[in-house]
C-alpha cells in the first residue's frame, strides 16, 4: 500500500489552519512553513521536517496549530489511512509507545500553549 504523492503550496497558501479535521501530513522536501498556534508564531519548518503529523496521530484527527507557506513548498504527501496502515505494521511494544507518545506530546502542547497564550 503506497498512496503517497507530491504536493506542491504557493507561499502564503495555509496548509493546514488550527482545529481543523487533518487527513494528511507531510514531509517538507523543498521550502519553508509557518507554524502558529492561536495566531502567534511558534515555529519555522523546513526541508526535512514534517507538518500535519498530529492530526493524523491524534484521535480526534484535528490540526494542532496553522501551518503557512513561507515559500513555495513541495512536499510527500501521506494520507492519514496510509499512516494508520504503517504504524499497524509495527510491533506492539512499538505502537503502544508511539500511542502513548503523542498523547503526551499533545497534552503538553495545549498546557503549553494555555501558559503561552493565557487560554
Amino acid at each position: 500500500m503506497k498512496t503517497e504523492e507530491t504536493v506542491r503550496f504557493s507561499p502564503g497558501e495555509v496548509i493546514c489552519k488550527q482545529g481543523d479535521l487533518g487527513d494528511f501530513m507531510l514531509i517538507i522536501l523543498k521550502g519553508t512553513a509557518i507554524v502558529e498556534i492561536f495566531g502567534r508564531q511558534i515555529a519555522v519548518v523546513s526541508e526535512g521536517q514534517s507538518v500535519g503529523e498530529m492530526a493524523v496521530m491524534t484521535p480526534d484527527g484535528r490540526c494542532s496549530a496553522t501551518v503557512q507557506a513561507k515559500t513555495e513548498i513541495i512536499a510527500e504527501k501521506i494520507p492519514r489511512a496510509e499512516f494508520l496502515h504503517l504504524l499497524n505494521e509495527a510491533p506492539p511494544a512499538i505502537q503502544t509507545a508511539f500511542k502513548t507518545l503523542v498523547l503526551r506530546m499533545t497534552e503538553m502542547t495545549q498546557a503549553k500553549a494555555l501558559e503561552f497564550f493565557g487560554r
